[in-house]
């Protein structure tokens, strides 16, 4: 991982998590706070929904509901765990990005983690690297981890670096657990990270920039 391209050290103590865990029976949100320096975490789980009440809206008003009472977070990891749930990750998707442009948030780190044998795993591929440069211009990386079944995904390294500043440019990259990129980083949508940084270090709007 010493090797990724537009790579820096973390800049902040504390990183603020959002988890969604989608498995064969139930989608669950949960908070992370992370100290970076300590390595240690605290973790709250904010609530579930059962699979079977999915398809008649609660899972899109939790969703809603929950970040509307949130005032800030750093990253969001969405681990996929069952195909039952491919439906839900676009929702979650555009969910968090309509709390970033709410929050103005400066940036904000969204890894979707699919297990290696998910036959769906091709279509989520697609959706990154669609989405990923429409994001940049919101502040938001938008990155995809292969992770195995047997681990806990949030304590992958790589998964875990993703979500800090470490890879302040990168987003619409593909990668195995063990840091291999499959996929590069998408070009078009660095460069639109790093125009807004400029933007915003030069006293600009958050939501004035454009993916121009």
């Amino acid at each position: 991982m010493l090797g990724w391209p537009h790579t820096q050290p973390n800049t902040r103590e504390n990183v603020v998590v959002l988890r969604v865990e989608l498995t064969r029976d139930y989608v669950a949100l949960a908070m992370e706070t992370q100290n970076v320096s300590i390595g240690t975490s605290h973790i709250e789980r904010l609530w579930d929904v059962s699979i079977d009440d999915t398809q008649n809206g609660v899972l899109h008003r939790c969703l809603y509901a929950s970040l509307a009472q949130i005032t800030h977070i750093d990253a969001v990891l969405v681990d996929q765990k069952s195909i039952q749930c491919d439906a839900h990750v676009a929702l979650i998707i555009d969910s968090c990005l309509h709390f970033v442009q709410l929050t103005n948030a400066p940036t904000l780190s969204m890894v979707l983690c699919v297990r290696d044998t998910d036959p769906s795993a091709a279509s989520i591929e697609r959706l990154v690297r669609h989405t990923a440069r429409t994001y940049a211009s919101h502040g938001v990386r938008l990155n995809m981890v292969y992770t195995h079944s047997t681990e806990q995904t949030i304590q992958n390294v790589t998964v875990r670096y993703l979500l800090t500043d470490g890879t302040h440019h990168m987003s619409g990259a593909v990668m195995d657990a063990h840091g291999k990129i499959l996929l590069g980083s998408m070009l078009s949508a660095e460069r639109i990270l790093v125009e807004r940084s400029i933007h915003v270090r030069n006293g600009g709007s958050y939501s004035k920039q454009n993916s121009a």
